[in-house]
């Protein structure tokens, strides 16, 4: 939103406010059945096999994250005289996500 207010032909005032918000959560679509299927994830470390159960120790995780943010400027002319003033107040509200639930991962650095 932005208002701009002249308030004579040397005096003038803008007032800006915003506001921003996405959610950003990673995981498989449907985690609750990924881990009815196979309920933990076997990592082998030395490379021989790829990870059974795919990366769900993973997930969920993201973030949601939520800004606002409002600027007043004043400006006053008088002649080859100027006067400039303004605040800007920012405030970010980032909250980070992991899943509720641990899910075991069994970790294997070699088979022999």
């Amino acid at each position: 939103m932005l208002w701009t207010r002249i308030i004579n032909s040397h005096t003038t005032n803008q007032f800006i406010a915003s506001g921003l918000y996405y959610s950003a959560i990673f995981g498989p679509p449907n985690l609750t059945g990924a881990l009815k299927l196979f309920p933990t994830t076997l990592v082998f470390g030395d490379g021989s096999f790829s990870n059974l159960g795919g990366t769900d120790n993973n997930y969920p995780q993201g973030r949601n994250v939520a800004q606002y943010q409002f600027v007043d400027d004043f400006s006053w002319t008088r002649g080859n005289h100027g006067i400039k003033f303004g605040t800007n107040f920012r405030r970010n509200n980032i909250s980070s996500f992991a899943g509720p639930v641990p899910i075991p991962a069994a970790r294997y650095y070699s088979i022999v």
